[in-house]
């Protein structure tokens, strides 16, 4: 059996790296466009490489119920049984699951030369520009007019975001063209913009926040550290948001309140502002950096609430996330509808998708990294039966 894997990026390699495992009489090549393999898996978790999240919850997914299925078969102890037994282990730390390195760079050379000691042909810099499957096998076609037959092929194309890093989303295109239904793809765990003006006092400035959404359909709860730019908001709980927005189409009709002092009711601070600014003179000033303060007074003063009010249900209206460079995943892609439980199109026989070239996304921590793994993780279990 020989098979292709088109995309060198996480779950591309994982699929590789499975395959070869429970299948090594496969021939099995990997192709990517880019000169290196595995650009955006070196790069990800700011170097540390968050490879999966301990608490594989369904509903934190774009699409709750694919999500819980996929990982009732595939929980987070498979998962990581799955890498430690090719020799990938792991660490947990407080802020998630990391390689035992604690780098993302030596995890990715860890497993693209073991890929290579299994004979898994890599093949960088090879554009493949379409494919024709029948029932005899898979035909790619390069970009230097060649084409090669194969068995069975794997999308494992990625999406859009963090294009630097070789994710350009050019292969939806072909799969449009092979009667695939793609959703339009929208930038995922993104800074955020905001409708409000006068933020740029605001750059640079990092508070504590508890953010919330409420809307008739659905609603947002998560704490977190908050970063206010000129245009708006970033920080991890802000990431989150923004996918949230986009899996309920609520940008621009839903409101986001922030939260700064969660750990304190307003009645406490409303008493602890007047002691502040009968002794100190500072008031709201005291609790805050002084542009915040200046902020929040602001608002106060147009809104009639008091500060500490203000400082408690501080609200701004999300208007739009940033783009595709400041992306870490991409929401939208080919829909789940058109592949099976194990990963085989329904459309044509031989061909495979996995990872986030699907219609699938979660937030940070892990969750997207588990996606490709647990993705890849099946394809290759149907394989080896």
């Amino acid at each position: 059996m020989e098979i292709g894997i088109v995309g060198g990026g996480a779950s591309g390699l994982f699929a590789a790296l499975f395959l070869s495992k429970n299948r090594p009489d496969w021939k099995i090549s990997v192709f990517d466009k880019e000169e290196r393999i595995g650009r955006k898996l070196f790069a990800t978790g700011n170097g540390h490489c968050n490879i999966l999240a301990k608490e594989l919850d369904g509903e934190k997914y774009s699409d709750p119920a694919f999500a819980s299925s996929l990982f009732k078969n595939f929980p987070f102890g498979k998962l990581k049984e799955a890498l430690e037994e090719n020799g990938l282990f792991l660490s947990e730390r407080k802020e998630g699951i990391y390689p035992i390195s604690y780098s993302a760079s030596v995890f990715t050379n860890t497993l693209i030369e073991t890929l290579r000691k299994r004979r898994v042909a890599i093949k960088p810099a090879t554009r493949i520009e379409d494919y024709e499957a029948s029932g005899n096998g898979v035909r790619i076609c390069f970009s230097d007019g060649s084409s090669r037959s194969l068995d069975r092929v794997v999308i494992a194309v990625g999406g859009r975001s963090s294009p630097r890093l070789g994710s350009d989303g050019s292969f939806a295109r072909v799969m449009e063209k092979h009667g695939y239904v793609l959703f339009d793809p929208v930038p995922g765990l993104t800074p955020i913009t905001v409708s409000e003006g006068g933020l740029g006092q605001l750059k640079g400035i990092r508070h504590e926040a508890l953010l919330s959404i409420n809307s008739p359909a659905c609603s947002f709860l998560e704490s977190g550290e908050v970063l206010f730019k000129n245009d708006g908001l970033s920080g991890i709980v802000v990431f989150n948001l923004s996918s949230f927005l986009s899996w309920h189409d609520l940008w621009g009709k839903a409101f986001l309140s922030l939260d700064l002092f969660p750990n304190f009711n307003l009645g406490w601070l409303e008493a602890a502002v007047q002691r502040a600014e009968t002794e100190t003179g500072q008031g709201i000033s005291s609790f805050l950096e002084r542009p915040l303060a200046d902020y929040i007074g602001n608002v106060a003063k147009r809104s009639g609430k008091s500060e500490a009010f203000v400082a408690k249900h501080l609200i701004f209206n999300p208007k739009k996330p940033y783009g595709w460079d400041d992306s870490q995943v991409t929401h939208g892609g080919i829909s789940l509808d058109d592949i099976d439980k194990n990963f085989n199109s329904k459309k044509e026989p031989g061909v495979s998708i996995i990872g986030e070239a699907l219609n699938l996304d979660g937030p940070c921590g892990g969750y997207n990294l588990s996606f490709c793994l647990a993705s890849a993780l099946a394809l290759s279990k149907a394989a080896r039966q």
